[in-house]
């Protein structure tokens, strides 16, 4: 298990079905391409204590948890704010 850092939408490579400019007089394809991630991939934040239930009601004024170094003891979905790093980061197996 491991703490990973959250990615921003700008911060990681998009899709798209733009075909590239060539940089080298080559004729140039858009890929092929169908998924941004692994079909075997599961999101298991894990277990609450209890149900929270918003009945579609946003939660509002919500800060993720600041922290200057990773909480002890963490547990499967557990996140927290880097206040070091800038970054947020979820644990993860």
């Amino acid at each position: 298990m491991s703490w990973r850092e959250l990615a921003f939408l700008d911060e990681v490579a998009a899709l798209t079905d733009v075909t590239p400019e060539p940089v080298d007089g080559t004729s140039e394809a858009v890929g092929t391409g169908t998924a941004a991630s692994r079909e075997d991939h599961v999101h298991a934040l894990g277990p609450l204590v209890a149900a929270l239930d918003f009945a579609k009601q946003q939660a509002t004024n919500l800060v993720i948890e600041q922290q200057s170094a990773a909480p002890g003891s963490p547990t499967q979905g557990q996140i927290y704010y880097d206040t070091d790093d800038d970054a947020i980061l979820v644990w993860v197996v």
